[in-house]
């Protein structure tokens, strides 16, 4: 099976330090047949991946998802990337798509793009550094603690930054695009940001509007990388919002550093697991769900005046339990329920085999609305040999958090191996 060709967008310009761009105003990528499930095996093409609002591809009718089958006669299903960027020069092209069967053919002439080709190859040089920490792009230190100035620059006006966390070893690239005491010029600057990242990430990845818990943040938009089957954790985003002082008002953009989980749907496959088992996931989900785990879960205390208990609920051969901690939420203290299912004293092969029969029934007891990853952070593999989180999406973003599953492999050093389900 070939593997999987997704280069990221192409674009149908030169990079250069200026305000407009002479071109089609469309970007594309290469599939090779195997991105979803609809696709041939054995096709391979290449696809709008967006559309510039008022460009010539834009006036034209062209829209992000055609496929493009053919350049001034020429088809272009075999074609490189290279030979097709030659295939754009002239000033003027014929090219043909397809959608939903039907053929298009468009003659599309050259014009000025408001194109931020500033914004687009710092972007570049980040993304196709996917997993760095950014320090690589650390310049001088600045008065501000764990604050540098950046090599490179993703707005003309305000200084782009690198803004170290304190415990992990890496950065987040931060661009002010906006700093003033009116909300209305702080929209219209947001709203132009937004539509040239729309435009950058196109297809390739997901994108969502969403209100913050904080209400200074008045308006935000996540843009996460897609993947074969699932997408990468949030790791650019743009916000506008009022500083705590509540002084003025700021638009940042952030592109996140670190290591980002690949996020995989879940595919359930009910066959493959036993009715009762999926029964008691769905059962332990649900009591979460309701506020119900003391309820459905609590048995015996551990000891005399414990507020854990043994759980009534288990899985054969696994020792459950529910912890309750004091969660501090509005400044009152309500009781969070933690339960475990645990798999002690294992040899590595039979701690192995749990896992992975583990691993096969959560998932098909889960629905397509889950999904799941595994932890790849820096901290992550300390205590755990294997860690993998199962969650509800949230519109291909971040994981949804407040109730998940996480299964984990852990070896002590006497090497003694647990296989630990915990749900929260």
């Amino acid at each position: 099976m070939k593997k999987t060709i997704f280069t990221f967008s192409f674009l149908l310009f030169h990079l250069a330090m200026m305000a407009q761009m002479h071109g089609f105003g469309f970007s594309y990528h290469y599939k090779n047949g195997q991105e979803s499930p609809q696709d041939d095996p054995f096709s391979a093409y290449y696809v709008v991946n967006s559309i510039y609002p008022g460009s010539p591809a834009y006036q034209a009718g062209i829209m992000a998802g055609d496929k493009i089958t053919a350049i001034s006669g020429i088809a272009i299903s075999n074609k490189s990337l290279d030979e097709v960027k030659e295939m754009m020069k002239p000033e003027t092209i014929e090219i043909k798509t397809s959608r939903n069967s039907q053929e298009y053919a468009h003659v599309l002439t050259k014009a000025f793009v408001d194109i931020d080709t500033l914004l687009f190859s710092g972007l570049n040089r980040l993304l196709l550094q996917a997993d760095s920490s950014f320090g690589d792009f650390k310049g001088a230190a600045t008065e501000k603690a764990f604050i540098y100035e950046s090599k490179i620059q993703l707005t003309p006006t305000h200084q782009t930054t690198l803004r170290k966390h304190m415990l992990l070893k890496q950065h987040d690239v931060v661009s002010y695009c906006y700093s003033g005491d009116s909300p209305q010029e702080a929209m219209s600057v947001f709203a132009r940001y937004e539509q040239q990242l729309n435009f950058y990430f196109g297809l390739q990845a997901y994108s969502q509007e969403y209100q913050a818990a904080d209400t200074s943040f008045f308006h935000q938009i996540s843009f996460s990388k897609k993947t074969f089957k699932g997408y990468r954790a949030c790791r650019t985003y743009l916000s506008a919002y009022r500083t705590e002082d509540r002084s003025h008002y700021e638009v940042a953009l952030v592109v996140e550093g670190g290591i980002k989980p690949s996020c995989v749907f879940v595919n359930p496959d009910t066959t493959q697991t036993s009715t009762e088992f999926r029964n008691k996931i769905q059962y332990l989900f649900n009591s979460f769900y309701t506020n119900k785990v003391h309820e459905n879960l609590a048995g015996a205390p551990l000891y005399d005046g414990a507020t854990s208990y043994y759980s009534k609920y288990c899985f054969k051969e696994a020792k459950c339990m529910v912890f309750t901690m004091d969660d501090l939420q509005f400044s009152h203290k309500v009781p969070k329920y933690y339960f475990t299912a645990e798999y002690r004293w294992l040899s590595q092969q039979k701690a192995d085999s749990i896992f992975n029969e583990l691993y096969r029934d959560i998932q098909n007891s889960l629905s397509s609305q889950f999904v799941y990853y595994e932890k790849v952070g820096e901290f992550d593999h300390i205590f755990d040999k294997r860690s993998i989180v199962f969650a509800p999406d949230l519109g291909h973003i971040t994981p949804y958090k407040e109730h998940f599953i996480t299964l984990s492999l852990q070896v002590s050093k006497d090497n003694n191996y647990t296989v630990r389900i915990e749900i929260e």
